[in-house]
C-alpha cells in the first residue's frame, strides 16, 4: 500500500481530497492526494488510479506541473483516474 496507511485506505475517499495535476512523462492529467501535493519531502507521489495496485508506477515530483490545471477547455484526467471517480461519485468506492 505505499506510503498510504491503513487509516486512510479505510477512511472515506473523496472528490476533494484529490487535485489534477499534468504529469508531463504520460502527457495526461492525474489525480494526486491534496496532501501528499502540499508535502515537498515526498519525491514520488501516487495517482489516485495506482493508489492500492501492488506495485504502483510512482510519479516523480519533477515530473507533475505545480500548478492546478487552469486550461479554458475542460480537462480529461486518465482513464484510470477518471474510473475511480466515477465510482466514488456514483457511491461505489473501489
Amino acid at each position: 500500500m505505499g506510503r498510504h496507511t491503513l487509516v486512510e485506505a479505510a477512511s472515506v475517499v473523496t472528490e476533494a481530497n484529490y487535485a489534477a495535476r499534468y504529469y508531463r512523462a504520460h502527457g495526461a492529467p492525474h489525480l494526486y492526494l491534496k496532501r501528499e501535493l502540499a508535502d515537498s519531502s515526498i519525491g514520488e507521489l501516487t495517482p489516485w488510479c495506482l493508489v492500492g495496485k501492488l506495485a504502483p508506477e510512482l510519479h516523480r515530483r519533477r515530473d507533475i506541473d505545480p500548478g492546478p490545471i487552469t486550461t479554458g477547455a475542460p480537462f480529461q484526467v486518465c482513464h484510470e483516474c477518471r474510473a475511480e471517480l466515477t465510482l466514488v461519485r456514483t457511491g461505489r468506492i473501489s
